[in-house]
């Protein structure tokens, strides 16, 4: 049941009570307010009508103000604008974390503003979209563009920045893929610009692309690097096995982790041998 609060002000209140009583108004509690008054809690259905019992008296009624659910329903009535005004806020906020309302393209490379808006489309970031949760495959497919050198993609308040840094001596650089130089394990792929057409792990073959300089019929300049790990085994017509390994390192290099065997013509040497291949890269 809803209830009120009304404030009875005269001379001698409890016979305003009294009357009230008697006139079958039901009275849910009764205290003193101020030094005249008093505060009484009824129905709020019987407000006016001890409006209407008290009127010719010399009782005053003073102040009247809901009760319980239906106070609270005023308080909520009189701050609706407030209401929905916090509403719509936190709700904006909400909508700019996770949608993208404004995407920009920044720094030396924005010159690519329309191939990168292309490639976030492909991987699902446009104007009004969710943001996604990761971005690995879209900044390595802007790095891939000629001459890009840095990429960086982030998302506030709703504006995804996309900074694009472009390299001014880039056309320096050599537009060729990386190849492999001889054939066995890449133990070891770093790639910093370019296709990688193989994965750590992988046995190759001598001639065999690594890191393509072309992606979707565009060219681009490739900054990698390759360890490759061989498994030899030659025989060398040496005296000592010093000699034998001496003979081996001249050919491959120092770094090898290699060792000799004694052979019917000389010492045959077995280990492996690591190659790297580089492309831009010092």
């Amino acid at each position: 049941m809803l209830k009120s609060y009304l404030i009875l002000e005269g001379v001698s209140c409890v016979y305003a009570v009294n009357k009230l009583k008697r006139e079958g108004i039901s009275l849910y509690s009764v205290k003193k307010y101020g030094k005249t008054g008093i505060l009484i809690l009824i129905a709020r259905k019987d407000v006016k009508k001890v409006f209407a019992i008290l009127q010719s008296s010399c009782y005053n009624v003073k102040k009247v103000f809901p009760a319980g659910i239906a106070r609270a329903l005023r308080f909520c009535k009189r701050r609706a604008g407030l209401f929905v005004g916090a509403f719509l806020f936190f709700s904006a906020i909400s909508f700019a974390q996770t949608y993208v309302l404004r995407i920009d393209v920044v720094g030396s490379g924005a010159y690519y503003v329309e191939e990168v808006r292309a490639v976030l489309r492909r991987h699902g970031i446009s104007s009004f979209g969710k943001f996604p949760p990761s971005t690995a495959l879209a900044k390595s497919e802007i790095l891939s563009l000629k001459d890009v050198t840095f990429c960086e993609i982030s998302h506030a308040g709703g504006i995804v920045t996309v900074e694009v840094q472009a390299d001014e001596n880039a056309d320096l650089l050599k537009s060729e893929p990386l190849v492999a130089p001889t054939g066995g394990r890449v133990e070891r792929l770093v790639v910093m610009r370019g296709v990688p057409l193989v994965t750590e792990g992988q046995t190759v073959e001598a001639g065999q692309i690594l890191v393509d300089c072309q992606i979707e019929g565009r060219e681009t300049v490739v900054i990698a690097q390759a360890e490759i790990y061989t498994e030899i085994a030659k025989e060398y017509q040496a005296e000592t096995e010093e000699g034998a390994l001496s003979m081996a390192q001249l050919e491959y290099g120092e770094q090898a982790d290699l060792r000799a065997e004694r052979s019917p013509s000389g010492w045959t040497v077995v280990g492996t041998v690591v190659t790297v291949a580089r492309m831009n890269m010092k």
